[in-house]
């Protein structure tokens, strides 16, 4: 009995990678048909008859022993009336395949890549040149999320003999990371000794793409 029950699970296996297969390959043929393939393409399987080629999507379904079709599901942002149907007419869900391809490209997101931001450093009413600051792009992101797009830091800086100092902030960006790189180009402005100085730096410009 033992036996029998490993060969019924064996074969049930193999029918079902058979199966597989097929559609994979069926996919594959599917597209080429119909926008070519350059290039030998590959499906990349999403589960549940799911497959992507060439960063389209389609949905397979078996339609009797042996046989299975292939369809392609369009990009169809927001609300749209491209309904799928299959070949006895009937209209089939694409949700399951949206769902799965959304994920995955989610989860293979290449990380963001973010600009350097502007600076620029006012000084006793005196506004300097502008500049740029690179800014770590998780920092940049964590900006752009909020929705600001321009901050102040403002300090008092006073030039010693034991070097600049710099006082304690009468105004913050509200980003402690962002508030610390700031402290520290505050100390780089121009002072000579015993001068002090009100600094106030603006940054603006958050974009990452």
């Amino acid at each position: 009995m033992r036996a029998l029950i490993v060969c019924v699970v064996a074969a049930a296996c193999s029918g079902t990678a058979g199966v597989r297969e097929r559609s994979e390959a069926l996919a594959v043929a599917t597209h080429c048909g119909r926008h070519g393939c350059p290039k030998t393409a590959e499906a990349l399987n999403l589960g549940e008859g799911c497959y992507a080629v060439e960063n389209r999507l389609y949905q397979c379904a078996a339609d009797g022993p042996g046989e299975a079709s292939c369809f392609e599901i369009r990009p169809c942002p927001e609300v749209c009336d491209d309904r799928v149907t299959d070949g006895r007419g009937f209209e089939v869900s694409t949700e399951r395949c949206e769902t799965l391809w959304r994920s995955y490209r989610e989860a293979h997101r290449p990380p963001p890549t973010c600009a350097p931001v502007k600076l620029a450093s006012i000084t006793s009413a005196v506004t300097h040149a502008r500049s740029e600051l690179t800014l770590p792009d998780a920092l940049v992101l964590e900006v752009v999320r909020t929705g600001e797009s321009r901050l102040m830091f403002e300090a008092e800086v006073c030039a010693t003999d034991d070097g600049v100092v710099v006082g304690e902030p009468s105004r913050t960006t509200g980003f402690a990371q962002l508030d610390e790189v700031l402290r520290g180009e505050v100390a780089r402005v121009a002072l000579a000794p015993g001068e002090c100085a009100n600094v106030a730096l603006v940054v603006s410009q958050f974009e990452c793409r």
